[in-house]
C-alpha cells in the first residue's frame, strides 16, 4: 500500500474520492477529468486497474477506517439521491427506506422489540443467575 500521495494529481484525486464512497465515474470526473458520462466511465475503469491506483485507495480506505471515519455527510448526500431517484422512478418503497434510515440517523425515533417469553424461559434464567452467585 502507498502511503505516499501520487505524483499525478488528478490520480490522487481519483483515489481520494474513492476512498470516501464515490463510484468509479463519479470520482473520475471530480477528480478534473472530462465530464461526458461515457467516458468518463470507460476511463474510470481502465485507471481503476492501474496498480498504483489499487495500491493508494486501499492505503487511504485503510486509513479511514482505522480512524473510524465515516462521511456522514456523504451518507445523507446518498441517501437523499434514492430519494429523489426513487421517487422519479416511482419506486415507492426504496424511497421510504432511504427515509427511514435517515429518520432514524437524525434521531427521530428508535426501533421498538419485542421481546416474548414464557414462564418456564424465566424461571431457567433466575435458575442460571442464582447458581452463578452462589444461592441454591
Amino acid at each position: 500500500m502507498s502511503s505516499e500521495p501520487l505524483k499525478n494529481n488528478r490520480h490522487e484525486l481519483f483515489c481520494q474520492n474513492i476512498a470516501r464512497g464515490d463510484n468509479q465515474t463519479q470520482a473520475y470526473i471530480k477528480a478534473g477529468y472530462k465530464q461526458k458520462e461515457d467516458t468518463a466511465r470507460i476511463q474510470a475503469s481502465h485507471l481503476i486497474t492501474n496498480n498504483n491506483i489499487i495500491q493508494r485507495i486501499s492505503y487511504l480506505k485503510a486509513q479511514n477506517a482505522s480512524k473510524g471515519q465515516i462521511d456522514r455527510d456523504k451518507i445523507i448526500e446518498t441517501l437523499n439521491r434514492v430519494i429523489n431517484e426513487s421517487l422519479v422512478d416511482t419506486d415507492r418503497t426504496s424511497a421510504l427506506k432511504a427515509m427511514d434510515i435517515l429518520n432514524k440517523m437524525g434521531g427521530y425515533y428508535s426501533e421498538k422489540r419485542v421481546i416474548e417469553t414464557t414462564t418456564e424461559t424465566v424461571n431457567e434464567v433466575a435458575k442460571a443467575i442464582n447458581n452463578l452467585v452462589g444461592k441454591k
